[in-house]
């Protein structure tokens, strides 16, 4: 089953828990009906008022949260593939074979960064990790050995090769922060007694209601999936936009075959 069946799957589970909050409510309902009449209906307009209120506000603070994490990946990639960019114009200080050394290895970098954040698989994301840790520690030792005797470049080269690594770390841990789990129970949680009080009143009204509560258990869940959606760029539909990166991966391809000795 891959990552959108899934995704598909979990918004069919949270829709069928929503569905069955209102059914359960409406049974609870009819009950309290049969022994207490109508008197429950004088309050419930605001007991549902508050629970509706509570939900509105924790789903408009979860997806604020989570939206604000997916805007912080995507400025990230953008700082990265920029920082990126600028050590391979300013590895133009150093000799042609520096540039034939460390050049290749910032292209390896950046095809196992795309490649990372393709990964669905644990294990395989793993490795890739690895590989650009240590791809990125071989660019620093390459450009300390470049810039040896050379301190317009060192002052340049090297602060910039730091940054790389810098946003690399920063990106790594963005893509590991993610709304805590219990957020999220108790958000569902707060969805499913929230909505399994519309149930109760058409239970306690004797009037069974299918249009409404669909509609507002539909709504809950799409926003909860698109929650889950922002707070997991690598997984789901909406997935960070890796443009800057996939350009940069082939321009780094055209500098490297335009090397002297290269591309023949």
């Amino acid at each position: 089953m891959n990552i959108s069946q899934m995704e598909l799957v979990i918004a069919a589970g949270i829709l069928l828990i929503t569905l069955g909050a209102v059914e359960v409510g409406f049974l609870l309902g009819r009950t309290v009906n049969k022994r207490s009449g109508d008197g429950p209906l004088s309050h419930l307009s605001t007991i549902q008022g508050a629970m509706l209120g509570i939900l509105g506000l924790l789903l408009a603070f979860c997806f604020s949260l989570a939206q604000t994490h997916a805007v912080n990946r995507q400025h990230l990639i953008v700082d990265e593939s920029n920082a990126i960019s600028s050590t391979a114009m300013k590895l133009e200080l150093t000799s042609v074979a520096s540039r034939q050394r460390i050049l290749p290895l910032l292209h390896e970098y950046v095809k196992t960064d795309v490649a990372f954040f393709n990964s669905q698989d644990k294990a395989e994301s793993a490795a890739l990790k690895k590989k650009m840790d240590e791809t990125i520690l071989l660019v620093w030792r390459e450009s300390v050995s470049a810039v040896q005797g050379n301190a317009i470049a060192a002052h340049q080269v090297l602060p910039a090769v730091e940054k790389i690594s810098d946003l690399h770390s920063t990106r790594m841990m963005a893509a590991q922060t993610h709304l805590s789990p219990v957020v999220i129970g108790v958000l569902l949680l707060t969805a499913v007694l929230a909505i399994s009080t519309i149930g109760l009143g058409c239970g306690i009204a004797g009037k069974r209601q299918v249009l409404l509560p669909f509609m507002l258990a539909l709504m809950v869940t799409a926003l909860l999936c698109v929650i889950l959606d922002l707070d997991h760029p690598r997984n789901g539909f909406i997935r960070a936009n890796q443009t800057c990166i996939i350009q940069l991966d082939e321009a780094l391809a055209g500098q490297i075959s335009a090397l002297p000795g290269e591309g023949r």
